[in-house]
């Protein structure tokens, strides 16, 4: 049984409320170091990635500056999530 935290309270708090924003990214990353394990809060976090990169569209295009940072940090979450081998 998953011990519940202040950390997913405030992820269940987010997805309830649709908070799709770089703070509840944050939340969410510190919750998956602890725990890579915890799916919703992957599933969590595709959805405000998804809502942040459609945001940051000018018209058609997307713009490279402002979604660098964004798949950075996705890959960086990623990284400290995998089981060490």
């Amino acid at each position: 049984m998953m011990m519940m935290t202040h950390g997913t309270f405030r992820l269940y708090d987010s997805e309830i409320e649709r908070c799709y924003t770089k703070e509840a990214l944050e939340v969410n990353a510190k919750l998956l170091e602890a725990n890579p394990e915890y799916l919703t809060a992957w599933n969590y976090r595709k959805l405000v990635v998804e809502h942040i990169l459609s945001h940051s569209e000018t018209d058609t295009e997307i713009d490279p500056d402002s979604i660098k940072p964004v798949y950075s940090e996705e890959l960086r979450v990623v990284r400290l999530s995998e089981p060490l081998i």
